[in-house]
């Protein structure tokens, strides 16, 4: 498993353990994660890796508050998104991202289904879609979900370190 694989599982445990406490994810552990993979980069690169670093953040960042703004993650997950960004690099935190997205619609639908509210997903994704493009005015409709997405960033990153490792051995 490489550094930055290691440095993420280990922002996502953390993150993951204090969401599924206290349903939020502190700022102080986003920018920790900031910090380090400006660290791992610079440690890498010089002061090049500063650019892969800002340009990974920025990727991940952009792509967590486009699902926040859907109402499918909450904006702490958004932060440590683009905190495993900057940790990764932008080829590794897509991968990490998108496995996230796969295994948490897997277990959101799943966690709908049981508690007898599937039928309210769609219109509330019609909503958020509507509202983004829009630019709607109207008072907002509750669109956040109620999924830990940080637990779902740890299997992704767990995924992606067995992947590595996979390939290594």
């Amino acid at each position: 498993m490489s550094v930055p694989v290691f440095c993420a599982l280990l922002l996502t445990a953390l993150a993951a353990g204090m969401d599924l406490r206290e349903h939020r994810i502190p700022n102080i552990l986003s920018v920790g994660g900031w910090i380090a993979g400006a660290g791992l980069w610079m440690g890498f690169r010089g002061f090049r890796g500063l650019g892969v670093w800002f340009l990974s953040s920025f990727c991940l960042g952009v792509a967590g508050i486009l699902v926040w703004r859907l109402g499918g993650i909450g904006a702490g997950d958004a932060k440590l998104l683009s905190a495993l960004g900057g940790i990764l690099s932008w080829k590794r935190g897509l991968w990490v991202f998108f496995a996230a997205l796969v295994i948490a619609a897997g277990f959101g639908t799943v966690s709908l289904w049981k508690k007898g509210r599937l039928a309210e997903f769609w219109p509330r994704l019609k909503y958020s879609l509507r509202r983004m493009t829009d630019r709607i005015t109207e008072p907002e409709q509750e669109t956040q979900t109620e999924i830990c997405f940080a637990v779902m960033l740890l299997g992704a990153v767990l995924l992606r370190a067995l992947r590595e490792w996979w390939w290594l051995h």
